[in-house]
């Protein structure tokens, strides 16, 4: 004997089978901080996991989106969101080395330069065409310390 079923019962016998559970979404993120101070090449990269995607990053600075370029340092929050309204918040940080600052020291009949801050490691350029960092190089005649 066959028996006939219409679609929507084969589709509630279907979803019967079949139990959804959606995970939690959750993220995790790449942060590329401030390479000088008072830039704004920092990023933040969103990765998502669980959840339902598609995926949608709402950021405090008004961006919508996984990734946030070209930042100044700062603190970034951002509420991730799934197609299933299942949200999750996270708090990113970039920071920023401190301002390069040089200072040129006489040492006998040579000028040393000494740097700091900044991001290492530093290249120097001194007028008689050396780059080597932090070497001795003679006084010129007009200097006066």
């Amino acid at each position: 004997m066959i028996h006939r079923i219409s679609g929507w019962a084969i589709l509630l016998i279907a979803l019967s089978c079949f139990e959804f559970k959606a995970q939690n979404c959750t993220a995790t993120w790449n942060v590329s901080n401030v390479t000088c101070n008072g830039g704004n090449d920092g990023s933040i990269s969103v990765f998502p996991t669980g959840g339902v995607p598609p995926y949608n990053m709402f950021w405090s600075n008004g961006v919508v989106g996984l990734n946030l370029l070209n930042l100044p340092a700062g603190c970034y929050q951002g509420t991730l969101m799934d197609a299933a309204n299942c949200n999750t918040s996270i708090t990113v940080c970039l920071t920023q080395p401190n301002p390069l600052t040089v200072i040129i020291v006489p040492n006998g009949n040579n000028l040393v330069a000494v740097a700091t801050g900044g991001t290492p490691p530093y290249y120097y350029s001194w007028p008689i065409g050396d780059s080597q960092p932090a070497k001795l190089h003679p006084i010129p005649q007009e200097f006066t310390p």
